[in-house]
């Protein structure tokens, strides 16, 4: 029977089945293992896991795609994670709080360049549900049954405590000892879970967090790749897919065209280099092919279908305690799921244009058009007959032809591209605060190569947000990068006062965690001001690809 704290509110009951039910086995060297921190999550709470690459990636260097969708496979947020030539990668998602409880999927890929496609390397199914409305809010699924299924793996593990009882807050050192089945120390990679065993073990679902993919074919190690690709449709003027020689992707960040082609089919697969969080990026076509092209992202996978178990009594009991929870740390203004993320400082990318101009210095005109036609040379409107401009830039370095380049320039508008002259020519040039010419020939190549050989026109604005015209606008995507690394917010009791209680059923994730030559390792966390049955849960990764899971039980109680 659980036992509750002096303090009447406690964490985070329950936990059932994340990962599709597998048959027992030994996690053999061909397959992929994923380590969750537990396998079932509440909104605002942060998801950890670890997974374990084959030993054939080893001295690989791979970067892995990571994506959550919903059941219906559509991509809700992803990311990458390298994993520097080791045999895993580890990472975190932050559960949302307006989340809508159901079954999520947490998707693991790699990608080949060759083929322009994402190969799958492992996939896992993970109940999320939303605390806000309380227990009764999730639709109720099959029942919760306790499964006999079980992971083995070759290595053996032994956890050793001091004692099998503990007080609250106290500081917990477990050691770790892994062997093979011969008795000899084993050098292995390590990931530690503890969570409360009452909430989180066989009572409340009987089920595990910890999952194998089917093996894999090791020639995946000399397919993928370590580059952040990023795969759509190139589509016509009628949306029809197209194939194009040169497709441009313009990067606000990088102050940057990067450029790709696609396959006969359409399929743009487009290469970014390395940057953490989030960027925008805009395709545009070549005049010489189709400038009149739209670009659909790939935002769904398919999945495997799984149903949201039934709630046990200690899952409904989790969700009213996970409200309440969340009270406790809106009194004393804390964060409870905080990360200390560490962010990488990037520089900026930087346009050197050949001429800069700043209209504020001059005399008001009603519109930029009007403005370059009677002070600068350098770039020409042409009103046409039908009321609409064109544009021509001066080339200074043509000699004995026509001094302008052949087709209009390209436009950037607030970081926002367009080949709409009209729409440049017709802006308020009151709103315009500098504009930046670039036409000399080894300016336009170094800096746009061909999508820029007509010249560029970069405008500067004191406007908040302006749109470009919609065929372009519906051309910029937002794309994610590197997630920064974070560490897993442990309880540090000297950071609370002692009258301040800490209930979290997470108590300590640790997904780096080796051992020595002599096969041992040891870690230490602090207990928090639960009264339960602590479980501590390991996996091992051996430099060979074996596998060793186990875990260790343990009693917290208020005295001796």
């Amino acid at each position: 029977m659980r036992h509750f704290s002096k303090w009447v509110i406690v964490l985070l009951l329950g936990l059932f089945q994340a990962l599709n039910p597998i048959s027992a086995q030994v996690v053999t060297r061909d397959q992929c293992l994923l380590h969750l921190d537990k396998s079932f999550y509440v909104s605002g709470e942060i998801a950890w896991y670890k997974l374990y690459l084959p030993a054939f990636f080893r001295d690989k260097d791979l970067s892995v795609r990571v994506s959550v969708t919903d059941q219906a496979g559509h991509i809700l947020r992803s990311h990458y994670l390298k994993n520097a030539g080791k045999t895993y990668v580890e990472g975190y998602y932050k559960v949302p709080f307006d989340l809508v409880t159901g079954m999520y999927h947490l998707v693991f890929e790699g990608a080949d360049k060759a083929a322009r496609k994402f190969e799958r390397l492992a996939e896992a199914a993970v109940p999320m549900i939303s605390d806000l409305g309380g227990a009764s809010s999730p639709a109720a699924g099959g029942p919760v049954e306790s499964s006999s299924a079980t992971l083995t793996g070759n290595l053996q593990i032994e956890i050793t405590l001091p004692a099998d009882t503990f007080l609250c807050r106290d500081q917990i050192q477990p050691r770790i000892a892994v062997r093979d089945q011969n008795g000899k120390p084993v050098k292995a990679d390590i990931s530690v879970a503890v969570t409360d065993w009452e909430l989180c073990g066989p009572k409340a679902s009987g089920r595990s967090n910890i999952g194998v993919t089917s093996g894999l074919d090791p020639g995946l190690a000399g397919r993928l790749t370590n580059a952040l690709y990023y795969r759509g449709q190139w589509l016509d003027g009628e949306g029809k897919p197209a194939a194009a020689k040169v497709a441009g992707a313009f990067s606000a960040e990088d102050q940057k065209l990067f450029y790709t082609n696609t396959d006969a089919a359409g399929t743009l697969f487009l290469e970014l280099p390395d940057f953490y969080g989030s960027k925008t990026v805009q395709f545009l076509g070549w005049e010489k092919e189709n400038t009149e092209i739209s670009v659909r992202m790939d935002n769904t996978l398919n999945v495997k279908q799984a149903s949201l178990p039934a709630l046990s009594p200690e899952v409904a009991d989790y969700l009213r305690l996970s409200a309440e929870r969340k009270k406790i740390f809106q009194y004393y203004k804390m964060l409870e799921t905080g990360l200390a993320v560490e962010v990488p400082e990037t520089k900026p990318g930087e346009l050197k244009p050949d001429m800069k101009v700043f209209p504020k210095e001059f005399k008001s005109f009603p519109n930029v058009a009007t403005f370059f036609r009677e002070v600068l040379r350098p770039i020409t409107f042409t009103l046409k007959k039908d009321g609409t401009y064109d544009a021509r830039i001066y080339n200074d370095q043509i000699q004995g032809l026509d001094e302008y380049y052949p087709e209009k320039p390209l436009f950037i508008v607030d970081n926002k591209i367009t080949r709409d002259v009209d729409f440049v020519a017709k802006m308020d040039l009151s709103l315009v605060e500098q504009v930046d010419l670039f036409f000399r020939f080894q300016t336009l190549r170094s800096q746009f190569n061909v999508l820029g050989s007509n010249g560029v026109v970069r405008v500067i604005t004191s406007a908040d947000d302006i749109a470009v015209p919609a065929a372009e606008e519906e051309d910029i995507f937002t794309v994610t990068g590197l997630q920064p690394e974070a560490v897993f917010p442990g309880f540090e009791p000297s950071s609370m006062a002692a009258h301040q209680p800490f209930f979290r059923p997470q108590l300590y994730w640790n997904p780096r965690v080796e051992t020595d030559n002599q096969g041992k390792a040891t870690f230490s966390y602090y207990q928090s001001d639960e009264v339960s049955r602590f479980r501590i849960q390991v996996v091992a990764h051996g430099e060979n690809g074996e596998y060793g899971i186990a875990e260790r039980v343990y009693w917290v109680r208020m005295e001796r």
